[in-house]
């Protein structure tokens, strides 16, 4: 049971009125509201008005509210979950632990009614629409070598365009609830949509909408939470599921990222793998791969430390994690560094919420290049092309762009294939202040270099001049099969 529920009465002459859990003496069903609080501050539960709140909730109520009491009610209900009204919204010790709970707030709902199509909570869940635009046109066709037949034409983005592209999915912390809840209601401008762990469906496609392939990873994480997939899942099928998820999240906008970041996405971490193995928002087991996530375009990284810079959580915009496939190793593919040590300092008690530090230890080599702008391919939003010593390259910064005769630490972590011309992958470091400590800053790519290359030896030595001796302690070891020196690097 939620801490506090809003009873709604069986009339809508009742007036609604908070309601504490342990006033009720059973544990009873409820609908949780999904909405966009957009740049009005919408009715809120306060310290003050508390008491006032749980005599009666009276006055106006923004217009999805008051929409969502009446749905409610026709459906046969009595108590209803708004986050803005259930959350002492300027107490930060009741914020913070009802954060904490909203997994289970979500999933343990009867429904979510989400106010899919309203930008904020005045715009209602109700909207003017033509009836005649609901029905799918039919067509009855008939052919010389086959029977009379009835085809529905349709648009195949129907659910994308109505509801994924919709307001209220761009809200980062819907990413979560939608996941979480076990059905949910989606009221738009054109029509009511639905979904659930088995099916999408909507007014125009009551029985499920055809050959429906759209955000496949909430259902399937959904299935997860609800025990329908078993938590024995394969665990690179569940990373697949965090990979396409906080793709989705990063790309969502949160009105408080430095507070929310982590903990808008808690709910999903929990269901894709065990705590001991979450690390500031990637997961150790595969965090070979994970350090090579990359950031789309319009990325930003605020002066307020949030995360360690190698966690994608670092960076307010959207980000691509990679992920292992099957049989990665045995298809020739090389990893060419170690991680020592992950050393995260939690905010509090929960594994998955927000961190305080960060610090991971690898022991890799690291490569000195000054690039130079390339003139074979113009610069744009993606990787850009820039001369590495006598290689030409790509390198992607996570902000901003490389600058000429810029110095650039390049950290390689893969390789493939070891034999022949390889490609080389990596991240792109600069120095954090401390001796051997590291920010990571981009993603660097080169291709068709040999281990025995003037370039890789030219960059070892330039480190070996100048770096190792200002940034870096000696080297510990090679590389195998490449002969490049090591060092014990720690990323902040």
């Amino acid at each position: 049971m939620p801490t506090r529920l809003i009873e709604i009465g069986a009339t809508p002459a009742d007036t609604p009125r908070l309601r504490y859990g342990t006033d009720l003496t059973t544990s009873v069903p409820y609908v949780v509201l999904s909405h966009c609080w957009g740049g009005e501050v919408p009715l809120r539960l306060l310290k003050e008005n508390v008491d006032a709140f749980r005599a009666g909730i009276e006055g106006d109520m923004p217009k999805t509210f008051a929409d969502a009491l009446e749905i409610v009610r026709r459906l046969g209900q009595r108590y209803l979950w708004i986050d803005s009204l259930c959350i002492i919204q300027d107490s930060t010790d009741d914020w913070q632990r009802e954060a904490g709970l909203m997994e289970r707030i979500y999933e343990n709902a009867w429904f979510s009614l989400a106010a899919t199509g309203a930008v904020n909570s005045f715009q209602g869940m109700f909207w003017q629409r033509d009836p005649t635009t609901i029905p799918p046109l039919e067509v009855r066709a008939s052919w010389r070598s086959h029977q009379t037949a009835k085809y529905y034409c349709w648009d195949p983005d129907h659910w994308t365009k109505h509801v994924d592209d919709a307001p209220l999915l761009h809200r980062g912390w819907v990413t979560q609830e939608r996941v979480l809840a076990p059905r949910i209601l989606h009221f738009t401008k054109e029509q009511v949509f639905w979904e659930c762990c088995s099916l999408r469906a909507s007014e125009t496609f009551p029985r499920g909408i055809p050959n429906n392939t759209s955000y496949k990873p909430s259902m399937e994480t959904k299935q997860l939470a609800t025990g329908l997939l078993p938590y024995r899942t394969p665990a690179l099928q569940r990373l697949r599921l965090w990979q396409e998820h906080v793709r989705i999240y990063s790309d969502s906008g949160l009105t408080e990222p430095q507070k929310d970041k982590f903990l808008a996405i808690s709910g999903i971490a929990r269901k894709i793998g065990p705590p001991q193995d979450y690390a500031a928002g990637l997961w150790k087991s595969v965090l070979t791969h994970q350090l090579r996530w990359s950031t789309g375009s319009g990325c930003s990284r605020q002066r307020e430390w949030r995360a360690p810079s190698w966690s994608w959580a670092s960076i307010d915009g959207k980000v691509f994690l990679e992920i292992p496939y099957e049989r990665y190793l045995e298809n020739g593919n090389r990893i060419v560094f170690k991680v020592l040590d992950v050393d995260v300092e939690l905010a509090s008690a929960d594994p998955f919420g927000p961190v305080l530090l960060g610090r991971l230890q690898v022991q890799a080599s690291m490569l000195q290049a000054v690039a130079s702008k390339s003139d074979a391919f113009a610069q744009g939003p993606g990787p850009v092309s820039v001369w590495l010593n006598d290689i030409l390259g790509f390198v992607k910064l996570d902000v901003g762009a490389v600058g000429e005769r810029e110095t650039l630490y390049c950290m390689p972590l893969h390789m493939s294939p070891p034999h022949g011309h390889l490609a080389m992958y990596g991240i792109v470091l600069r120095p954090a202040g401390a001796k051997g400590e590291f920010e990571r800053c981009g993603v660097f790519h080169i291709s068709n270099v040999k281990p025995t290359d003037r370039w890789v030896e030219k960059a070892s030595e330039s480190l070996a001049k100048g770096v190792e001796s200002e940034f870096i302690g000696p080297a510990v070891g090679e590389s195998e099969g490449v002969l490049w020196k090591q060092y014990n690097l720690t990323l902040v």
